[in-house]
């Protein structure tokens, strides 16, 4: 059985790219986890065999949580590379519209990659960084407003 680690939760970039990675292996178990520097420890203590991280987009870059994890706490070695496409979408609950929203939920990367698109269509936004975009997700659509 093939322990992966990813940042969770189901539904991120992260575990598009463990099932990308891992298709066709039914000897796989996913191992969520909620920050990049957790999922790379736990390879490094034996949690998980394998995990999956980002390195780098098109965009934006290096994603610095890797990149310092990997350089200065442990010795692990980059085993793979899985590319996907990643595209980014506003979600609000239904029948909002875009000048009632006041505040934008998401991982910092994408609000990153999205800056120009926020600062033209909802520059008075307060933005509120989450550990994935996923879990962003799941905040808007079980809160209140």
């Amino acid at each position: 059985m093939l322990k992966l680690g990813f940042l969770g939760p189901k539904g991120t970039f992260s575990h598009e790219a463990l099932k990308k990675y891992a298709k066709g292996n039914s000897n796989c178990v996913e191992c969520d986890y909620t920050t990049i520097p957790e999922i790379i420890m736990a390879v490094q203590n034996g949690e998980v065999d394998e995990a999956i991280v980002p390195m780098e987009n098109s965009l934006e870059g290096a994603i610095n949580a890797t990149m310092d994890t990997m350089a200065e706490d442990v010795d692990l070695k980059i085993k793979a590379e899985v590319i996907i496409e990643v595209k980014q979408n506003l979600l609000v609950r239904y029948g909002t519209k875009i000048e009632n929203i006041k505040t934008i939920i998401s991982h910092p990367q994408p609000i990153g990659q999205c800056r120009k698109v926020l600062e033209c269509r909802v520059p008075e936004c307060r933005i509120k960084l989450v550990y994935s975009t996923a879990r962003a997700a799941e905040e808007v659509a079980c809160g209140e407003k």
